[in-house]
C-alpha cells in the first residue's frame, strides 16, 4: 500500500464536517434584508416631506418590532445578521426601540 487511506484530504472527516457547519445557508441573511428594507422604506417615506413623517416613523417602528419577533422565533443559525448578542438582549433591545418609536409616533401632533 503506497498511502494510508486516512492521509488523503478528501477522506478527512474533520475538515469536511467543519466546512459543512461553517458554510452559510443560502437564505440565512434574508430576515435581516427584509428588516433593513422596511427601515429604509420608512426613512425614504420620511424624506418625502413633513406630512409623511408620521407614516414613515410608523413603518420604522413596525420594522423594528418585526425584527424583535423574528429574532425571538428563528434559531440563531437562521436569524443571520439579526444575531448580535444573546437572544434576550437582542429581542428586548429591538422591541424597546420599536415601542419607543411607536409611542413617539402616537404622541406627535398631526401635520397641518
Amino acid at each position: 500500500m503506497l498511502t494510508k487511506p486516512d492521509s488523503r484530504p478528501d477522506t478527512d472527516s474533520r475538515s469536511v464536517n467543519v466546512r459543512a457547519r461553517t458554510a452559510p445557508a443560502r437564505w440565512q441573511h434574508l430576515p435581516y434584508a427584509v428588516i433593513v428594507a422596511g427601515v429604509l422604506a420608512g426613512l425614504a417615506w420620511i424624506g418625502l416631506g413633513t406630512r409623511q413623517v408620521k407614516a414613515g416613523m410608523l413603518t420604522v417602528a413596525v420594522a423594528l418590532l418585526v425584527a424583535a419577533v423574528t429574532r425571538l422565533v428563528l434559531p440563531e443559525r437562521q436569524a443571520g445578521l439579526l444575531v448580535s448578542r444573546h437572544r434576550v438582549t437582542d429581542v428586548v433591545t429591538m422591541a424597546f426601540l420599536g415601542a419607543a418609536i411607536m409611542v413617539v409616533v402616537l404622541v406627535l401632533p398631526r401635520a397641518a
